[in-house]
Order: C-alpha cells, then sequence, then structure tokens
C-alpha cells in the first residue's frame, strides 16, 4: 500500500508542476525581440513612447519585454498591448 501512495504522491507532483509550466507566460522567439526605433516604425508611434511602454510593462511583469544591459528589447504585439490598457 505504501508503494501506491508514493506513486500518487509523485504523479501529484507532477501534475503540479505541469500546471506551473502551463501557467508561465511563454517566451517569445529571438527573432520576435525588436529594439524600440523597430517597434515605433512598425507600429507608426514615437520611439520615447515605446520606450515608457517598455519600462510600463517590465513593471508589469509582461513577458514581451526586457531590459539586456541598458537595451530595451520588446515584441511588437507586448507594446500593442501595453498601449491599448
Amino acid at each position: 500500500m505504501t508503494a501506491a501512495l508514493a506513486l500518487i504522491a509523485r504523479i501529484e507532483a507532477d501534475l503540479a508542476e505541469l500546471r506551473r509550466l502551463l501557467d508561465a507566460p511563454a517566451e517569445p522567439e529571438p527573432e520576435e525581440w525588436l529594439e524600440p526605433s523597430v517597434i515605433a516604425y512598425r507600429l507608426g508611434i514615437g520611439e520615447a513612447y515605446v520606450r515608457r511602454l517598455c519600462d510600463r510593462g517590465l513593471d508589469a511583469g509582461d513577458a514581451g519585454v526586457r531590459r539586456v544591459g541598458g537595451r530595451w528589447l520588446a515584441t511588437a504585439d507586448a507594446i500593442d498591448g501595453l498601449r491599448r490598457v
């Protein structure tokens, strides 16, 4: 009986880990990361506004925004979503 309980406990732990992974935001592909100037051009908005949206997205924990060294990188979808909020 203890072997069955151990197996059930292991299965429950695996299911909990799978649920955690499913709830985690998906990481964008490397080719989706763009600099603010490119996003600004594509969306027809100012580069300074894109940087402000990047800052807002980083504070909110948006998976589509990051700061690498001193450079902002984001996805156009993340910035478009942030400006619609």
